[in-house]
């Protein structure tokens, strides 16, 4: 499903500069917040607080790329790839494009600091495009993204006369050939999608999917099981008469107001089809059936060695806090019991797979909105990184540390990795201290104002006739 905003005024870690006007306007138009404030002048301040706020961002290169169908597309690559690094292609849910997820930024800082760059691409299906494709044109626009705009190193030796190939700024971010799949809610179907059948596939040493969850499963929860099931049946009706990429009809309930083929339709809301390979009435054969492929995915390793490496990040909710932390866009029944299901999912991409992991983050619901949740979720993916695919080539680091030589400039540069990590996270752990210091000082200021106001008296009681 969609990576869905925080409606909270979350500050979020940006570029240096300017950080201190921003503190400061921040502190102003929360501080301006009243609880006796009818809801409309509460919401109009909040959205001047969000607007006072300095906007994520990152810097990089953005390249464009021609999909099968000679369309014009663009992928933006952050960071730069170290020798024994590569670049990591994140792939977000449905409306999604470039920068959609919360947790992009902490992503991009993890990688860099392992020497891999990040790579956002725009595919035919961002944004409100899904409606109209499949994942079998996702698959095919990865493989014009990744052999135009991020060849394999072979490749570039053969374009080295190209100007534009040898551009000094997107040059080392775009050379590498290692790649790091990256899926979120409906992008972890492209991961699985790929796996099976990218041209590139032999390419990547890894996925991580954040967030895999059933949309047929979402889609009946929010608009009942006959609905779906009226639609389900209309989509394949069209289908069989040879209409599957005509429109379904306005009164279909749909996904997010948008206009969708039969196609995608029973794909996303069907049973058993290329989109429905997370859903919890799924058996372990058909789990099997869906998600097997990825054991053996790159065609190098498979069950007698350790796989391509997986790692499945599930959301739960936190019992101190309700409702508010949990997957939104997974069932009751689902998340009462989530490690039955992840460990189920992640049994059939990767049965006796040393690599294959399932992690339960609690809190920050579908998107990962809340700071705690994200530095859980970096975490996992700081472990991975360390234990899988600090080197290059195949196997984990345990079988590269025979080198002692290798192993050495490994934990020189893992180290160092970490101790700027580390540096990071401590700035930014001060920096919002002192917000919320300045935001204390503020409201103190506030109350302390609103308590030395003199207070109106009674009238005075009129003399007696």
């Amino acid at each position: 499903m969609a990576s869905t905003r925080a409606d909270g005024m979350e500050t979020r870690r940006v570029a240096r500069g300017g950080v201190g006007k921003g503190r400061r306007r921040i502190a102003n138009a929360i501080s301006s917040l009243s609880s006796d404030a009818d809801p409309r002048t509460v919401q109009n301040r909040r959205r001047s607080a969000r607007a006072a706020m300095p906007p994520p961002t990152l810097h990089g290169k953005l390249t464009q790329y021609r999909t099968p169908a000679g369309d014009a597309r663009c992928a933006f690559i952050s960071g730069t790839s170290s020798d024994d690094g590569g670049v990591a292609v994140y792939l977000g849910g449905l409306t999604d494009g470039p920068m959609a997820s919360p947790y992009a930024l902490e992503l991009a800082a993890t990688l860099e600091a392992r020497g891999w760059a990040l790579c956002q691409p725009v595919l035919s299906s961002s944004y409100l495009g899904f409606g109209v494709c499949s994942l079998e044109t996702d698959v095919a626009d990865l493989d014009a993204m990744l052999e135009q705009c991020l060849p394999e190193e072979s490749d570039w030796e053969e374009r080295a006369n190209d100007a534009a190939a040898n551009d000094a700024d997107g040059a080392t971010a775009a050379r590498r050939s290692r790649l790091l799949l990256v899926g979120h809610s409906t992008g972890c179907q492209d991961v699985v999608a790929y796996l099976k059948s990218g041209a590139h596939r032999a390419r990547v040493v890894g996925a991580i999917l954040q967030a895999p969850v059933s949309d047929r499963e979402a889609m009946v929860m929010e608009h009942g099981a006959d609905a779906m099931a009226d639609g389900v049946r209309l989509a394949r009706e069209m289908i069989e008469d040879g209409k599957g990429e005509m429109l379904m009809p306005r009164h279909a309930p749909g996904v997010f107001r948008t206009p969708i083929t039969a196609s995608r339709y029973h794909s996303l809301a069907g049973r058993m089809t290329p989109d429905d390979v997370f859903s919890s009435d799924l058996s372990p054969a058909e789990l099997e059936t869906q998600l097997g492929h990825m054991r053996t995915a790159n065609g190098v390793r498979g069950e007698d060695d350790f796989g391509v490496p997986l790692l499945w990040a599930f959301r739960r909710v936190l019992l101190s806090t309700s409702h508010r932390g949990e997957d939104e866009y997974a069932p009751a029944a689902v998340k009462a019991n989530y490690e039955a299901l992840a460990s189920r999912i992640a049994a059939a991409a990767g049965r006796g797979i040393e690599s294959n992991r399932a992690v339960i983050i609690p809190g920050g619901g579908h998107s990962l909105r809340q700071p705690g949740a994200r530095k859980a979720f970096i975490e996992h993916v700081e472990s991975f990184f360390d234990e899988w695919l600090a080197f290059p080539g195949v196997g984990p680091a345990a079988e590269f540390a025979a080198s002692s030589a290798a192993a050495l400039r490994w934990g020189v540069e893992r180290l160092e990795a970490r101790m700027q990590s580390e540096l990071r996270a401590s700035e930014l752990r001060a920096q919002e201290l002192l917000e919320r210091e300045e935001r204390e000082e503020r409201e103190k200021e506030r109350r302390d104002h609103e308590a030395s106001r003199p207070q109106p008296q009674p009238p005075e009681e009129e003399a007696a006739a």
